[in-house]
């Protein structure tokens, strides 16, 4: 009897030990798991954050870029020669100008130091170019001059950060197959 009692006391010693491998192990499998889905969330979040940085800045700057075509295009023309409403075009403007101020804010603290360097430059020329023109014209292509500069350094660097293939690779993909 003793043998046996020695036999299931080493028994359930032996399952008892099992188990509590098992969920050992198990913890510990779900703490990785736990800490992997964490770390790949505020990762995802993160570029989230970065890509909504992007969208309030690009349309913005695209604006500028647009409105200073339509002025170039009505000193070389005439005034009215666009169609366009001069005073739309210049509230579109200033609202985008606003959307540029607001969104290098929060470029500084989401974004690579070489495209807020290149935000703050375009911030400091923008009212320079007014300064420095000797007329509305020169104005315009100075201010043009400096948009079309920022958007040429944050749009590469902005595709690296994000980590977008080439625009061509992605349009290949969405084409219907001929």
């Amino acid at each position: 009897m003793g043998d046996k009692m020695l036999w299931d006391f080493n028994q359930v010693t032996f399952e008892l030990a099992k188990l509590l491998m098992q969920a050992g192990g198990a913890t510990v499998v779900a703490w990785f798991a736990v800490r992997w889905a964490l770390s790949r969330y505020k990762r995802e979040k993160h570029w989230e954050h970065r890509l909504k940085a992007y969208t309030d800045l690009l349309p913005a700057m695209g604006a500028l870029y647009r409105i200073h075509g339509i002025w170039e295009e009505e000193e070389l023309l005439d005034r009215k020669a666009t169609g366009e409403d001069p005073d739309e075009t210049r509230k579109l403007y200033w609202q985008s100008r606003r959307t540029l101020d607001e969104s290098i804010a929060v470029a500084r603290l989401t974004l690579p130091p070489q495209i807020v360097d290149a935000l703050v430059i375009l911030n400091k020329e923008l009212p320079n170019a007014r300064n420095n023109a000797n007329s509305f014209f020169e104005q315009v292509e100075n201010e043009a001059s400096a948009v079309r500069k920022a958007i040429d350094i944050v749009v590469p660097l902005g595709r690296k950060d994000l980590q977008i293939e080439d625009g061509l690779k992605s349009r290949e993909l969405m084409s219907p197959a001929s």
